[in-house]
């Protein structure tokens, strides 16, 4: 007589799907957060009188919901002290935000 195949436990089920939802999730709160515009960051910032600008990558807190683009900066601003910060923009070269910490 043949043996009968194992039933995979409810536990193990339970959890792939725990994984599987919390792989979900945080792919859509990556999804949020935004892109770095490293170009459309320096102009915005040279404009601003920013000088010896370095982009450091992606702004994670900075920014809010409303921004595409969120890029962390560090740079002379007008009176020559040294500022980190984040360039918050939209789509659009007008809609823009400068956030010095």
């Amino acid at each position: 007589m043949p043996a009968k195949p194992k039933k995979e436990s409810n536990v193990n089920v339970v959890i792939g799907l725990f994984i599987f939802v919390l792989f979900m999730a945080l792919m859509v709160f990556w999804s949020t957060i935004g892109q770095v515009d490293a170009a459309g960051a320096r102009e915005i910032l040279l404009r601003a009188g920013y000088s010896e600008i370095t982009i450091n990558g992606r702004s994670y807190l900075s920014c809010g919901v409303d921004y595409n683009f969120h890029t962390d900066f560090t740079a002379r601003n007008g009176i020559g002290e040294l500022v980190d910060g984040a360039v918050c923009a939209n789509d659009t070269a007008f809609s823009h935000t400068i956030k010095v910490d």
